[in-house]
C-alpha cells in the first residue's frame, strides 16, 4: 500500500488508441522493462540506515527482492539469473547478520510491519536459489511472537502466512487452522461507491493472495458469485484511478489483478495497460512524489517510488509472461 499520494504528471489521452500490435507492445515493454530494471540497479538500499530509523527496512528489502524475483523468474538464460544473485548477494549476506535478525528486539508496532516481510524476504531469497538455513532458524525463535500478533491480522494477511508456514514447514497454530476463507470485501460485494484507497488496496490484496503474489496462474478462492463480482468492479475501479482520482500506484496493482484474473481482453485493460507506459518518468521508476522529496529527502526513493515502480513493473512483466489466463506476449 502507497503511503504517500501518488498524482502522476499527466493526464489519460482523450483519443482512444487502437487495439494492440503484438510489435509495438513487444518494443514498448522492452524499452520499459530496459529502463526500469535500470532504475532500481542504481537504488542502493542502505538497510542499516533505514532500520535505524525504524522504517521498517524488511518492508522494502522485500520490494527490491521482489522486483528482481519477476525478472528471475521469467528468466531462462543461466548467466542473467547468475548476474541477478550477484547484484542481490550484498543484500543476501547482510541478511546472514545478527542486526539484521532484530525482530525480538523492536516493539510490536515495528514487529507488525516487518513480520509478513520477513518471511516473504526469506521466500523470495529461497525463491533465487539463496541458502536460507540460518534464516528459518532465525524465524524459529521469533515464531511464537509471530503467532501471537496473528489475532490482529486480516484475512488475507492470515491467509498469506498460511502459505509461508505451510512452504516452510513451520507448525501451523489453531488461530489460522480455524479460521475460515473469507474474501472480505470480495464476498461482501461492496457497492462501488463505497471504495476509498484503502479498500482498494484490500481488494487487490485479496486478489493476490489468491494467485500467492504471482506464484500460482490460477486460484480457487473465489466463487462464481464472487468471480462475476470482481469481473464488474475491476474495470470500474480502473477507470476510477486513471481518469477521475488517478493514482498510478493503485493504478498498476489494478492492472496486475486484471491480469491474473484473466480480464486483458478488454478496453478498460488496454487503456490502463497504456498508461502506464505513459506515465514511466524518464529515469525508469513510476510515481510522482517530488514534494515529498523537499519534506523526507532521498529516503522517498525506496518509501515510495520503489513500491509504485514495483506493482507497474509486475503488471506488464506479468501481462508479458503471458502465462496467466488471457494474458499474451506481446
Amino acid at each position: 500500500m502507497g503511503v504517500f499520494s501518488c498524482q502522476p504528471k499527466h493526464t489519460e489521452k482523450t483519443k482512444t488508441a487502437p487495439h494492440f500490435d503484438k510489435r509495438t507492445n513487444l518494443n514498448n515493454y522492452l524499452k520499459a522493462k530496459q529502463k526500469a530494471i535500470k532504475w532500481i540497479n542504481g537504488l542502493q538500499l542502505d538497510l542499516p540506515a533505514i532500520q535505524q530509523k525504524k522504517l521498517g527496512e524488511k518492508k522494502f528489502l522485500a520490494e527490491y527482492l521482489g522486483f528482481y524475483w519477476k525478472c528471475y523468474k521469467n528468466e531462462t538464460d543461466t548467466l542473467k539469473r547468475n548476474k541477478i544473485k550477484k547484484q542481490l548477494n550484498p543484500y543476501y549476506t547482510y541478511t546472514l547478520s545478527q542486526s539484521y535478525h532484530n525482530m525480538q528486539l523492536v516493539d510490536d508496532q515495528l514487529f507488525k510491519k516487518n513480520s509478513m516481510s520477513y518471511l516473504r524476504v526469506m521466500w523470495l531469497l529461497k525463491e533465487m536459489g539463496f541458502d536460507t538455513t540460518l534464516y528459518k532458524q532465525e524465524v524459529l525463535k521469533i515464531k511464537p511472537r509471530l503467532d501471537a500478533q496473528l489475532n490482529i491480522r486480516g484475512n488475507w494477511q492470515k491467509e498469506v502466512f498460511k502459505d509461508y508456514y505451510t512452504i516452510f514447514n513451520l507448525k501451523m497454530p489453531q488461530i489460522l487452522l480455524n479460521t475460515p476463507l473469507n474474501n472480505g470485501i470480495i464476498a461482501q460485494q461492496l457497492p462501488f461507491d463505497k471504495y476509498n484507497k484503502s479498500k482498494v488496496y484490500k481488494f487487490t490484496h485479496f486478489i493476490f493472495a489468491g494467485f500467492e503474489y504471482g506464484n500460482k496462474t490460477t486460484a480457487s478462492r473465489f466463487n462464481k458469485t464472487e468471480l462475476h463480482y470482481i469481473e464488474q468492479i475491476l474495470p470500474q475501479l480502473a477507470r476510477e484511478y486513471r481518469t477521475v482520482k488517478p493514482n498510478i500506484d493503485i493504478l498498476g496493482e489494478l492492472t496486475t489483478c486484471m491480469v491474473f484474473m484473466g480480464f486483458t481482453n478488454t478496453p478498460e485493460f488496454e487503456k490502463s495497460y497504456r498508461y502506464l507506459f505513459e506515465h514511466q518518468n524518464p529515469d525508469g521508476s513510476w510515481g510522482s512524489y517530488e514534494k515529498a522529496r523537499k519534506r523526507i529527502g532521498n529516503d522517498i526513493n525506496f518509501r515510495a517510488y520503489l513500491h509504485t515502480t514495483l506493482v507497474v513493473f509486475e503488471a506488464i512483466e506479468e501481462y508479458n509472461r503471458g502465462t496467466f489466463p488471457g494474458s499474451k506476449k506481446g
